[in-house]
């Protein structure tokens, strides 16, 4: 009986995140990232291209700020000069999320990453995520939640399990929409930079 609850409450939550990305989706597509212009090295040192900020692949990343669970102030940028993963997972019940969350810590055994995981309900337990963190992913991973959506709505996500990365120098090189990564495509695109 319990788990039939648990399954429906489950259920009721990924359908009303559905709804509000579905509702906002005009609303994202009208409003825009801020256009800052950045120089950055293309394949011969002695040119420069201006690269866009955007939430494309090929794109700079916006810059963002959070507060982790423990309670630590971070910025995107903080990272600079070392690839970053981030996820937008809608609880830590999502089955996909959790088979996403096997794969990034299976790149990141192998490659130099830091992993954010973004809760986008506000109402998952902070023990949960502590243990989604420690089962899933690492030690080091950081895990935030998405208060007031604020970060779903910068990067225009319309599906959980989005996934996306970033190269040292903050262009996204990996972006997915709601289907699982698989560590081939990312350690592909690591691979680029």
């Amino acid at each position: 009986m319990k788990k039939t609850i648990l399954i429906t409450g489950i259920l009721i939550g990924i359908f009303i995140f559905a709804g509000l990305l579905i509702k906002n989706r005009d609303k994202q597509s009208q409003s825009t990232v801020s256009s800052n212009s950045v120089a950055t090295e293309t394949a011969t040192p002695d040119q420069k291209v201006d690269l866009e900020t955007g939430v494309q692949k090929g794109q700079l990343a916006p810059d963002f700020k959070f507060t982790t669970i423990d309670g630590e102030n971070k910025k995107l940028s903080d990272f600079k000069g070392k690839p970053v993963v981030f996820g937008f997972i809608l609880t830590t019940g999502c089955t996909p999320c959790a088979e996403e969350a096997r794969v990034l810590k299976q790149v990141q055994d192998k490659n130099a990453i830091n992993v954010i995981q973004i809760v986008v309900s506000s109402i998952e337990p902070k023990r949960n995520i502590e243990n989604f963190k420690q089962y899933l992913g690492g030690p080091d991973w950081l895990m935030t939640y998405d208060n007031g959506e604020e970060l779903t709505k910068m990067y225009k996500v319309r599906a959980v399990d989005t996934t996306i990365m970033i190269d040292k120098d903050g262009k996204i090189i990996y972006r997915d929409d709601g289907y699982p990564a698989r560590a081939d495509e990312l350690e592909a695109a690591l691979r680029t930079t």
